[in-house]
């Protein structure tokens, strides 16, 4: 990866996460104040268990997409789903008064303005693991053929720093080519 690549890969990185921030904490400020209203003993602790179990699915998602573990990748992605769906109720009961509710451009404004947080978090999170994901799978120098057999044959000769330092790449590099080759 170049180093503007890089760069822009962790502006990315930034810019999606600070998003996510700011919807984890609109969301949790609507759900709290929800709860207070409900009468619920700590209101403040009341929105982490949507939406930290939200986190939680996040960062399960993102570990199992950079360790490659697809089942935990798909189970991980229906917890988001599911949490994204609870935590948008929740918040779309906070924003409706279903007893006094009036159809208007600005009641279903206000509806969406209590639904943009979760989608967004969801959404970002998706994008970490997508860009992640191709971060992980892409870009990584295979040998062609040719190279193949010289990679067997000096991994017999040298060791992978040796021979690493010698063709100009990382010793991980020729590691993996190894792996990847079964020697």
């Amino acid at each position: 990866m170049s180093s503007i690549d890089r760069v822009l890969f962790w502006v990315v990185v930034v810019v999606v996460a600070t998003i996510a921030l700011l919807s984890f904490v609109l969301s949790y400020l609507v759900m709290m104040n929800e709860a207070r209203k409900a009468g619920v003993y700590w209101p403040e602790l009341f929105p982490f268990i949507v939406d930290l179990g939200l986190v939680a699915f996040i960062a399960t998602r993102l570990l199992s997409t950079i360790r490659g573990i697809q089942n935990a990748r798909l189970w991980s992605l229906w917890a988001i789903v599911g949490a994204t769906v609870t935590s948008i109720l929740l918040n779309v009961a906070h924003a409706v008064d279903f007893g006094a509710w009036v159809w208007s451009a600005d009641s279903v404004i206000g509806v969406v303005y209590f639904i943009i947080p979760p989608v967004a978090l969801a959404i970002c999170s998706e994008l970490l693991a997508m860009l992640l994901h191709h971060t992980a799978t892409h870009g990584k120098p295979k040998p062609t053929e040719a190279q193949r057999v010289v990679i067997e044959w000096a991994l017999g000769e040298m060791d992978n720093a040796t021979f690493a330092d010698v063709i100009g790449v990382k010793p991980r590099t020729v590691g993996r080519w190894a792996k990847e080759m079964g020697l």
